[in-house]
């Protein structure tokens, strides 16, 4: 009699290596087993000092004469599971438990006692502060310009080391240590990662673990998912977000904060309005630069021939004119007290109008490429024409 077991994993690189074991006996027709006056008592199983997950197989193994093998009773919760092929193991995921329960086996005058932890880990995550957060049925979504960071906690009702995950599009699981350099410091996300000791981390989209990979960069739209894996081995269900990552606003050559009175004209180089106030007319010149974030203009604002208009997380009271933008037009989570138009825009990528209040028309035409809304539409109190009907 022989009995042999394989290990069914399908793919194995050298399937030289692959576990296998075998045993085998003789049997002799003629020999007559002697029963056994010795007590029944358990010889192995799985432990008992700590929990056990809720898709775990608890295994016991006991004494046993060459002519019986002596029975095994399961009760979970104090009540009696069948056991009609005296099985040694117990698969407790098809049982589906949640919460915690309590599993025993009982071979003569013997009891093992083994808790079931059912209770998933928990994940908070804390991230940067996006331009525009939207809560869709399929999970949050986020807009970030060039970078944003994630810290991942895990708690779990046990003792024991909580691991904290996450994953990129589907990727491997990553396990979460904070930063490189700094284990208390959040995971920063990049369109090109952050090199390290010659490693890369947080490259967002195809990975990058040297820096001479030769991969696409990250900017556009990617799901995050984590979980964690408690002390007991449960995997909790993982959560998601999706996030929009785009190019970086051009750098400031002048910033500008605080309240300032009266109109503001922008002939050259790249301003920057952060957490301004401008109490009058806005105007971006042919070749010049502006960057609203977290600023109020209390009148109209009007780039012509503009080679960049970034409107963040800002408010407009009055209308919003954008006419020729020769590099790049971003307006997220910005509400507008009047009409936009956007016309005759040449700019290397798609003008963004993306979660943005507007309080009239919302019109385009003439642009190069069309404007798009990053799956974050525009709440528009006026008619949608031309290139943004659908925005």
């Amino acid at each position: 009699l022989t009995a042999t077991i394989v290990d069914p994993t399908p793919f194995v690189r050298d399937p030289a290596v692959r576990p296998t074991a075998s045993r085998s006996w003789t049997v002799g027709s003629t020999l007559t087993a002697a029963p056994s006056d010795e007590p029944v008592s358990f010889t192995g199983s799985t432990s008992t000092e700590h929990p056990v997950s809720a898709d775990e197989v608890v295994y016991a193994e006991t004494t046993q004469s060459a002519t019986a093998q002596p029975p095994i009773a399961w009760a979970l919760d104090g009540k009696p599971v069948a056991n009609p092929g005296n099985d040694r193991d117990f698969d407790l995921e098809p049982l589906k438990l949640t919460g915690r329960h309590t599993l025993t086996a009982t071979a003569g005058s013997q009891t093992l006692t083994w808790s079931v932890d059912g209770v998933e880990p928990v994940v908070t995550p804390t991230l940067s502060k996006p331009l525009l957060a939207a809560t869709k049925p399929t999970g949050p979504e986020y807009v970030y310009n060039d970078a944003f960071t994630m810290g991942l906690a895990a708690t779990d009702d046990s003792a024991g080391y909580v691991v904290p995950e996450f994953r990129v599009d589907g990727d491997g699981w990553y396990n979460y240590f904070g930063w490189p350099t700094d284990a208390s410091a959040p995971f920063r996300f990049t369109a090109e990662g952050t090199e390290i000791d010659q490693l890369v981390y947080g490259k967002l989209g195809v990975p990058r673990v040297v820096p001479w990979d030769d991969v696409p960069s990250g900017y556009g739209r990617h799901l995050v998912e984590y979980r964690a894996i408690d002390a007991s081995g449960n995997i909790g269900t993982p959560r998601r977000f999706a996030v929009t990552l785009l190019r970086p606003a051009p750098v400031c050559t002048t910033t500008v904060t605080g309240v300032r009175n009266g109109p503001l004209s922008v002939r050259s180089g790249v301003t920057c309005l952060s957490g301004a106030t401008v109490n009058g007319p806005l105007l971006v010149g042919p070749g010049a630069s502006v960057v609203a974030t977290d600023s109020r203009v209390t009148g109209p604002v009007r780039a012509e021939g503009a080679a960049d208009l970034h409107l963040l997380r800002s408010r407009v009271d009055g209308p919003v004119s954008a006419d020729g933008v020769t590099r790049s037009l971003v307006a997220i989570g910005t509400t507008v007290d009047g009409p936009v138009s956007v016309t005759r825009s040449r700019t290397v990528e798609a003008a963004v109008l993306a979660g943005n209040t507007i309080g009239g028309p919302l019109r385009c035409s003439g642009n190069a490429p069309a404007p798009v809304n990053l799956e974050a539409p525009n709440r528009v109190s006026g008619p949608r024409t031309g290139q943004c009907s659908r925005l």
